[in-house]
């Protein structure tokens, strides 16, 4: 009778396993937009970006644009925009939290703690959720079901989160890729700053707004005095759907795509596609 119960009623884990799977959709505002939702509510403990941030934006900034990779009409916005730009701070360190709004893994944790707090009440809309996600496979059903309540759920955040600061316990996925992705950085920086000839020139990291802006991790010089913007991804995965991105139109300030597959890292070129291959310097 317990199985039979679960199936029906659905339990934690069953349930953040289906919303996991729905990935970025999640975020997106053309999907649940749980993105605008969760940035509403830490823009209350925000603050501006300090002034040794800006400095350092400018001059990544001020590189893009001396090497056409950005014109002077967005480097004009961006420059001026930087003293508005707020992040999330705890004790003067950028925190984790700041990336909660596109990080599926997280977010399905969170929407799937407030459902349960209100079905738990007695709410028929969680309770409706909650019941259809556990009696289909349908990821179209699951999607219709969330989308009829959407409206909803930013009071459903309001009522059951007491403070912007309990969203700061969301963040176990955000920081494994955080610091994987810094790994895979730092790789990427010794690999092409270890051929004779290259100088870096720019590296980001996290909270860093030429990389939110213009997608630019790395900025190298070669030899030959030619400037090359890299976005850094740290998986097969994220490579291909930065690509499909770029075949958009998007990320046009990046010349080169890198990522990991094995022992190599392999460089693709937005603006024409060629790849390659170069041995991983760990």
């Amino acid at each position: 009778m317990k199985l039979i119960k679960e199936q029906i009623e659905g339990d934690p884990e069953s349930i953040f396993n289906e919303l996991n799977k729905l990935k970025s959709w999640l975020s997106r505002s053309d999907g649940l937009g749980l993105q605008s939702i969760i940035d509403n509510i830490l823009e209350n403990i925000k603050t501006n970006i300090g002034e040794n941030d800006i400095k350092k934006y400018i001059m990544g900034a001020d590189i893009l644009k001396d090497n056409g990779k950005i014109n002077d009409y967005t480097y004009n916005n961006f420059v001026k925009s930087l003293p508005n730009k707020r992040l999330v701070y705890i004790d003067d360190e950028w925190h984790p939290v700041n990336k909660l709004n596109t990080n599926f893994s997280d977010l399905a944790k969170l929407l799937t703690d407030f459902l349960f707090l209100s079905k738990n009440n007695g709410r028929p809309a969680a309770t409706e959720i909650i019941n259809t996600i556990s009696n289909t496979e349908n990821e179209d059903e699951i999607k219709q079901v969330l989308l009829k309540y959407k409206d909803n759920l930013s009071g459903l955040f309001k009522q059951y989160l007491k403070s912007p600061n309990e969203l700061l316990d969301y963040t176990s996925n955000v920081r494994r890729n955080s610091e994987w992705g810094e790994k895979i950085e730092n790789e990427v920086a010794n690999t092409i700053g270890s051929i004779p000839g290259y100088e870096l020139l720019y590296q980001g990291g996290d909270g860093d707004f030429i990389d939110m802006i213009f997608s630019t991790d790395l900025i190298f010089k070669s030899s030959r005095g030619e400037v090359k913007t890299i976005q850094v991804k740290s998986s097969e995965g994220q490579g291909e759907s930065f690509k499909k991105d770029v075949s958009k139109g998007k990320h046009k300030a990046v010349d080169l795509l890198i990522y990991p597959i094995k022992d190599v890292f392999v460089i693709y070129s937005t603006k024409d596609g060629d790849t390659k291959t170069i041995k991983r310097k760990r």
